[in-house]
């Protein structure tokens, strides 16, 4: 693939794709832009997008994970919840040489290098706070407190689109068993919280793997996952996955069929068996 690939979703949306498969969004507005998430940090994703706007750019990240925010260190200054500045000590361009290596292994044909990776500097970081609002310009962007992922994952409301774009917050693979993540339990709030105060001004999800905005059915699906991996009721569907960094780590997807669930429903839950709070 091309270094970067975007994709017009309308009301001044871009879509954009790095190398790993990993999404990113650029919302336009009438006196500034905000980047969402910067992805695995192989080549300049601040030089591209100043490719896309002469509107200053400001950046946003759904959460501290390197396939999220390993480009931040293209830039001077970022925004995310300071819950998640822990998971930076595992952002050092080792850490994404390494994760980028084991990509190869399932993902075929590359094109990156290591001299394409940015290396690690000073990044002024800014906290986001849930409930903080962004004027950008005839739109502007809300963040929330959507925890669960991890411990300091935030989603964004624009109110021009009505799309709220989610990160890894929510989809048809969310991993709730990493260490980062929090209990199920309290991930069901953070879920139920989203559908009772956001789901009816919302027109779809935007998410960060494998597809761009999705319905807003998946949060539903998702908090039925939630409740029945509680209640003890899910399909308890045990799975391994490529990634070395999650070996070892008991795993179940609480509906069969993992990211393509076999009842045809988008939206699923993977979780730790050993610790269902």
């Amino acid at each position: 693939m091309a270094e970067f690939v975007t994709k017009d979703l309308g009301n001044d949306i871009l879509h954009i794709e790095g190398q790993g498969a990993v999404g990113m969004y650029l919302v336009i507005g009438e006196k500034k832009a905000v980047l969402l998430d910067t992805g695995l940090g192989t080549h300049d994703i601040k030089a591209f997008v100043e490719t896309l706007t002469d509107k200053p750019v400001e950046v946003y990240l759904t959460h501290g994970h390197l396939d999220h925010a390993g480009g931040m260190y293209r830039f001077d200054e970022v925004h995310m919840s300071h819950k998640d500045l822990y998971m930076l000590e595992s952002n050092t361009k080792a850490d994404r040489l390494q994760y980028m290596d084991m990509l190869r292994t399932f993902a075929g044909k590359t094109e990156w290098t290591e001299d394409d990776v940015c290396d690690v500097k000073d990044v002024r970081i800014i906290d986001i706070q849930d409930g903080e609002v962004n004027d950008l310009g005839g739109r502007t962007l809300t963040a929330i407190d959507f925890s669960g992922h991890t411990k300091g994952s935030m989603a964004f409301y624009d109110d021009r689109s009505k799309l709220l774009f989610v990160g890894d917050c929510c989809n048809n693979s969310t991993w709730v068993f990493l260490e980062d993540s929090t209990s199920i339990s309290h991930y069901l709030e953070s879920l139920e919280r989203i559908r009772k105060e956001w789901l009816p001004k919302m027109s779809g999800m935007a998410i960060c793997h494998d597809y761009d905005v999705v319905s807003n059915d998946c949060v539903n699906n998702v908090i039925d996952c939630c409740q029945r991996i509680l209640a003890g009721t899910d399909d308890k569907e045990e799975f391994d996955h490529p990634n070395p960094m999650v070996a070892g780590i008991p795993k179940r997807w609480a509906s069969k069929g993992g990211p393509d669930r076999t009842d045809g429903k988008f939206g699923n839950v993977a979780y730790n068996y050993t610790r269902v709070d």
